[in-house]
């Protein structure tokens, strides 16, 4: 293509339009580059872009402009020629190269037109275009607006770029943006028309103010607003709808105070908190808040928020939707109190309901379905089919076969009569089975009902029974049925009557009905007098002259052909039949009902008997104690004036004395036992030696003899002491009121070795056997496994506790207790009691060496008596004593002397102070900073755990009172080092 030649150019100013020519290329770039990566904004982009496009448009402009007048100016000089071609190749360049229409035009004729304009018009020779007329290239319908643009620039002098349409020569139309620009061609004045396509352009900025428009609609619509939040200059725009749901007028200035105004107390510092969330690091939040609208209408709005990044990471803006979700809230409420309303009604209605999907899986069913099916919750259902809700199979089976033929039918199924049983009951049901199906009409599962006729199927049954005869009626009754005859004969007697009485129908039937009752009257009540009695009776109420006995049914007792005993509940009512009175009698069997009441009354004075022993327990317990510190200073002091008098016939009798304390000693023990049945102290015991002495001591004053059989060899067992001997005192007692006329007592111990389960409960080892032998009046086989449980007795002195605190006792100390009686020829026990393999420890008695002892003592006990008698012990064997009276003072004292690096030798604590500190927890806080001085327990309750097991408790040892002075010097030598302190 011939390009025209332009005027020739000098080369200064060609280098200088190359520069601005390279520089514009480069600020277009940098502002596309702008417009798509930084520029959150579609319009100030698309300025951007247009700008530097306009600045290309106009290279070839500022090309002629700048280089034409100089070129005139210069052509004349050296060289003209050869840089006129020079410039006239450069230009040919660009033109050639460009991308964009260019033409030019005189007279409005083009003249020259490049390859891309040829192929923009749609032509492919110039011929086809050279000569025709500018306006030919223009759509009819824009030549007048094309004509009045480019003659503006005329008349201006301006040459601003315009937008019209390009007619091409196949007719079709493109948006074009152009410019013309004056032109000298050939010594003449020209256009040049530069024109670039814009059609996608205009096609996607269409499309984007198409889905700008569908956005605000939908907006609009679904009450949705956006928003933005700028990093940078922290300021807040809203879209239109945005406004809309603010109920302020739109562009208003999107202020701290409208923002203020907008959210409800509490609701403000809520979103801001989100805001910050997301500045701070969190990529979103979503929230829902209270706000108020201008016109001061409440709604709810429904906001969620996402940080914008640049592409190196920088936050740009927060962007965000709002909605309006008051509707929709109300909606919620609305369908959720639908819904509560749709489910009360369901769970009202005394029909089942259900409803499940194609698969046969439960969607959901109303409570009474829920509780036939025993669920109490009807979501427990859903998820589940009928095998799964324990459906039997074949019931299952049923219903799956209606539910698949309604939905593969879409035909309902209705008034179904199901019979089956329900909780082990037959019921009857009335079912339906219709689709559920969606808005479009399709089968999308299955709905059922059923009522229960259960009742209504019964009184058919009962109205079809009643047109039978009234034997089929009497025989199918579960109690007894007897009619008498107007003429006193047995008319009926159903299977239930045969089976109370033993008495065939055949029997009886015919007979006069007080015949056949006389014959069941037990032996005692079988009188001429009695049998008239009840004759006279049944003939007066058939006669009508008395009424049937008032307030119900009666009981009495009969006894069968083969002995049996047996207890009847009898209901007697008179009818008519016609004008003949007839009985009907109604009889249950009663005797299984009257010993179950009988049982739970002895039950309940059982439980009313064993409350007030348990409170007499705690009373007893009570007085043990306090009786047992009244016995230590009673004890302690007989000791000291034993030990101090020189008088041989004073010593004797305290001696004597202080022998009967030990039965003083061991009644509180008991007591303490029977109120708490407490943990044993176990120490190794002579049993043999404990048995003869508790024999003698149970036996003494009464009418039995006791012979006492211990063998030699007699192994030691670890136990205590006093518990034994209570079991061994509560067997002899029990042995000595089965012989309340006197009878011999033998009381044997021997040594056993036992295999595994040779006694039942007992494993292998070593066994030291007690036994008990009477020849009393034993007890009876049903009696003998009752022995044992709490209050059972059959004496009427007797409280029921000695067998059972026994059983107790030796089940705590690791054995067993077996017994074996026959009636009227006497009973034995037997109790086994683990050998022990240690030697006796027994404490010195009276008579041992006197102790001398040394070291500083620290006595606590809350009993002044006590405290005295103690402190007089000890200073008699040698000690120096410290006393206080409560557990804070003991305590006090412990740490004065300690820190003073004057600690005591050993520490005595009463177990229990009122009120205060008690043994336990002074030896808790001791521990803490000292773990080597001996620190010992005593107490009146003996059978307490801390003194069973003082080691456990942070104690050395411990004893109970009452104590003998031996016994407590006998602890201090076995544990304190003799006059060295210990820190």
């Amino acid at each position: 293509m011939q390009v025209p030649p332009l005027l020739p150019s000098i080369e200064p100013v060609r280098r200088q339009f190359l520069v601005m020519t390279v520089a514009i290329v480069l600020c277009a770039a940098a502002s596309t580059w702008l417009a798509d990566t930084l520029l959150p904004q579609p319009g100030l982009a698309r300025a951007l872009v247009d700008g530097a496009f306009t600045l290309v448009l106009l290279l070839p402009v500022g090309y002629l402009l700048v280089a034409a007048p100089v070129a005139r100016r210069i052509i004349h000089g050296r060289g003209a020629e050869r840089r006129l071609r020079e410039s006239e190749a450069k230009y040919r360049s660009l033109v050639e190269l460009s991308e964009d229409l260019i033409a030019i035009h005189q007279h409005d004729r083009v003249v020259f037109i490049n390859e891309a304009g040829l192929r923009l018009v749609g032509a492919s020779r110039q011929e086809e275009v050279i000569g025709r007329g500018v306006m030919d290239f223009v759509p009819p319908s824009y030549r007048a607006i094309a004509t009045q643009r480019m003659y503006r620039r005329i008349e201006d002098g301006k040459s601003p770029v315009f937008q019209t349409r390009l007619l091409r020569l196949d007719g079709t139309e493109v948006d074009i943006e152009a410019i013309t620009i004056p032109f000298v061609y050939h010594g003449q004045t020209a256009e040049q028309l530069v024109v670039r396509d814009i059609s996608k352009r205009k096609r996607a900025e269409q499309e984007q103010a198409r889905m700008q428009d569908l956005l605000e609609v939908s907006q609009r619509l679904a009450h949705l607003g956006s928003w933005e939040y700028e990093v940078s200059t922290r300021r807040l725009s809203w879209s239109a709808e945005m406004y809309r749901i603010a109920g302020i007028p739109v562009g208003s200035p999107v202020t701290r105070e409208v923002i203020e105004s907008f959210f409800l107390p509490g609701e403000l510092e809520r979103s801001r908190e989100n805001l910050a969330s997301v500045l701070q690091g969190a990529t979103s939040y979503r929230a829902e808040y209270r706000v108020k609208r201008s016109d001061g209408q409440a709604i709810v709005i429904h906001n969620e928020g996402e940080m914008i990044f640049a592409k190196d990471g920088t936050p740009l803006c927060i962007r965000g939707t709002t909605q309006d979700v008051t509707s929709r809230r109300r909606e919620e409420e609305a369908l959720q109190e639908s819904r509560q309303i749709i489910r009360a009604l369901l769970d009202a209605i005394p029909a089942g309901v259900l409803w499940k999907d194609t698969n046969l899986v439960f969607l959901g069913c109303n409570a009474t379905f829920a509780n036939d099916a025993g669920f109490t919750d009807p979501a427990e259902i859903i998820g589940k089919d009928d095998y799964q809700i324990g459906c039997p199979a074949p019931m299952a089976d049923t219903y799956r076969e209606w539910d698949r033929k309604v939905i593969t039918s879409g035909q309902s199924i209705r008034n179904l009569e199901d019979l089956h049983e329900l909780n082990g009951r037959p019921v009857a049901h009335l079912t339906s089975r219709v689709p559920l199906r969606d808005s479009q009409g399709k089968v999308r599962g299955v709905l059922g009902t059923y009522v229960d006729i259960t009742e209504r199927k019964a009184a058919e049954e009962a109205l079809r029974e009643s047109e039978e005869s009234f034997r089929s009626i009497v025989e199918q009754s579960i109690e007894g049925i007897v009619v008498t005859a107007g003429n006193g004969a047995v008319m009926e007697w159903n299977h239930a009557q045969e089976r109370i009485t033993g008495l065939s129908r055949g029997e009886v039937v015919g007979r006069p009905v007080w015949e056949v009752m006389a014959g069941l009257l037990p032996p005692e009540q079988k009188t001429p007098e009695r049998i008239e009695k009840l004759r006279a009776g049944v003939l007066a109420l058939l006669a009508g002259r008395s009424a049937a006995p008032a307030g119900g049914r009666a009981d009495h007792a009969i006894v069968l052909p083969d002995a049996t005993r047996k207890l009847l509940s009898e209901n007697v009512f008179v009818t008519r039949r016609g004008a003949e009175h007839r009985i009907v009698s109604i009889v249950s069997d009663v005797t299984q009902q009257r010993k179950a009441e009988e049982e739970r009354r002895r039950y309940e004075q059982y439980v009313q008997r064993a409350q007030r022993l348990d409170s007499l327990g705690v009373l007893a317990g009570g007085i043990a104690h306090d009786f047992n510190n009244i016995l230590t200073s009673i004890y302690g002091y007989m000791e000291l004036a034993r030990d101090s008098t020189k008088e041989s016939e004073v010593a004797d009798s305290l001696s004597q004395a202080t022998a009967s304390m030990e039965r003083a000693k061991a009644l509180t023990r008991q007591l303490l036992t029977f109120s708490k049945g407490g943990a044993p102290v176990k120490r190794v015991t002579d049993i043999g030696a404990l048995i003869a002495e508790t024999a003698r001591f149970a036996t003494s004053g009464s009418r039995v003899k006791c012979e006492v059989t211990v063998a030699e060899d007699l192994w030691k067992c670890n136990a205590d002491r006093n518990q034994v001997g209570q079991v061994i005192q509560n067997l002899l007692l029990n042995s000595i009121q089965a012989m309340p006329t006197g009878g011999a007592i033998a009381v044997a111990a021997h040594n056993a070795v036992l295999r595994e389960s040779e006694v039942a409960s007992l494993g292998a080892g070593r066994y030291v056997v007690i036994s008990v032998q009477d020849d009393g009046i034993g007890i009876s086989t049903e009696m003998l496994p009752l022995i044992f449980d709490p209050f059972f007795t059959t004496k009427t002195q007797g409280h029921g506790l000695g067998l059972s605190i026994s059983h107790s006792i030796v089940l705590r100390h690791g054995g067993a207790i077996n017994v074996h009686s026959t009636l009227g020829k006497g009973t034995t026990f037997q109790v086994f009691l683990p050998a022990s393999d240690e030697e006796c420890r027994d404490a010195p008695r009276s008579d041992a060496r006197p102790h001398r002892g040394s070291g500083r003592i620290l006595v606590m006990d809350d009993e002044e008596s006590v405290l005295r008698m103690v402190s007089r012990m000890l200073q008699a064997a040698g000690y120096t004593v410290r006393v206080t009276a409560s557990g804070r003072e003991a305590l006090d004292s412990y740490l004065q002397e300690r820190q003073a690096g004057t600690p005591f030798s050993a520490v005595i604590l009463d177990l229990t102070i009122p009120g205060g500190l008690g043994g336990k927890e002074v030896a808790e806080a001791i521990r803490r900073v000292d773990g080597q001085t001996p620190l010992f327990v005593a107490s009146g309750y003996a059978e307490d755990e801390i003194l069973a097991h003082p080691g456990e408790y942070g104690f050395t040892a411990s004893i109970s009172k009452p104590f003998r002075a031996a016994d407590l010097v006998a602890m201090l030598e076995t544990h304190v080092a003799q006059g060295a302190p210990r820190a």
